[in-house]
């Protein structure tokens, strides 16, 4: 059955939302698979900002989710086993010295524009939107893009207080999942004032989304577009279908790269196109470098 990031974010809520993506960390450190991955974010991501915070995230963050609403108003959560001077020390990083606010008895602030900025620039976040932080859940770091939703969540003791309206997003969820995903690509789009939209494949998506789980010691990974019409669908198909095919005659294919194309399954049904694959985590990991 289909699940929420977290108990305390309803299934309904993703459902309506127009993004949202959700990792695992406690189930990649528990996973035959999930274990390779979470070697590379530790690699990739980790270090860098471990290195540039000054705070030691390994092993502690357990979950992180981030979803934006219909009006494109962002929240994200850090859920972890922090101690005292890890959530100072975040406290200090996302709100600089801004006066502590108060809704219902529990502590907000308002966080700095220029908290991620570092001294030698390697990690920049260059926003325009005001951010809210708080830290009066236990084991988590909450922040949202409007003080009005910040107030809503403080009020409920800590749920999210959107509502779903229908199915507008992919939520694709299973026991030992390490990643998930779903866009709603035509809100998307109308929330981008520049139209960013080249891609002729883009214009005509409606939603897409991904999961990433351990299967069996596998990474198995479950990805769904649907098209505004079958005929887009089906041009995707042939195009992975095609570069697959191609693939086999390449001799200079990495092996491991070769597995992971091997093992894709592509389907199609009505205006939704679905691949899944499963390969070993030694093969997905090449795929992205």
């Amino acid at each position: 059955p289909v699940s929420s990031a977290r108990a305390a974010i309803d299934v309904n809520v993703l459902e309506g939302s127009s993004w949202y993506f959700h990792v695992d960390f406690q189930n990649m450190r528990e996973t035959e698979a999930g274990k390779g991955m979470g070697a590379w974010i530790e690699k990739e991501v980790f270090d860098e900002i471990e290195e540039e915070l000054e705070i030691a995230l390994r092993g502690k963050l357990r979950r992180m989710t981030a979803l934006g609403d219909k009006e494109d108003d962002a929240f994200l959560e850090l859920e972890g086993r922090f101690s005292g001077a890890d959530l100072k020390k975040l406290r200090s990083l996302l709100t600089n010295k801004s006066a502590a606010k108060k809704h219902q008895g529990r502590t907000y602030y308002q966080a700095d524009k220029d908290a991620f900025e570092t001294s030698n620039g390697k990690i920049q976040i260059d926003t325009d939107s005001e951010w809210y932080a708080t830290f009066a859940f236990e084991n988590r770091v909450v922040m949202t893009q409007s003080e009005k939703r910040m107030q809503q969540i403080l009020a409920s003791g800590g749920k999210l207080p959107l509502k779903g309206t229908g199915k507008a997003i992919f939520v694709l969820s299973t026991e030992k999942r390490l990643f998930q995903a779903g866009a709603d690509a035509e809100q998307l789009r109308k929330l981008d004032k520049d139209d960013d939209w080249d891609s002729n494949i883009l214009k005509n998506t409606k939603k897409v989304g991904v999961m990433i789980a351990d299967q069996d010691g596998k990474l198995a990974i479950d990805m769904r577009l649907q098209a505004k019409e079958r005929s887009m669908a089906e041009s995707i198909r042939n195009i992975v279908l095609g570069f697959i095919g191609l693939s086999a005659f390449n001799s200079d294919l990495d092996p491991a790269l070769g597995e992971l194309l091997r093992s894709v399954d592509v389907s199609l049904e009505g205006n939704v196109l679905r691949m899944r694959l499963a390969a070993s985590t030694e093969a997905f990991l090449t795929a992205l470098d």
